[in-house]
């Protein structure tokens, strides 16, 4: 049980880097839960770790502006040699 959870954790985290939009999160709640499903997850189980979840739009604010895809690499270079 612990196992499927960490799982499922990992999975939950994976999936909100990719996560573009608010509009987005239901859906790929649908798609955990299949994921879930499929790894032997009890449709219960995963029921109770998403219930109240909602999107962190201040995370997706800041992974959209990360250094490292708004910077040329040429600017990132340079600051690694300081």
């Amino acid at each position: 049980m612990k196992r499927h959870l960490a799982c499922l954790s990992l999975s939950l985290g994976m999936a909100a880097v990719a996560l573009p939009a608010r509009a987005d999160f239901s859906s790929c709640v649908a798609g955990l839960r299949s994921q879930a499903l499929g790894a032997g997850v009890s449709g219960a189980v995963f029921d109770r770790a998403m219930s109240g979840m909602q999107p962190d739009m201040d995370v997706i604010k800041a992974m959209n502006t990360q250094p490292e895809f708004k910077t040329p690499i040429w600017g990132l270079s340079g600051r690694a040699c300081r």
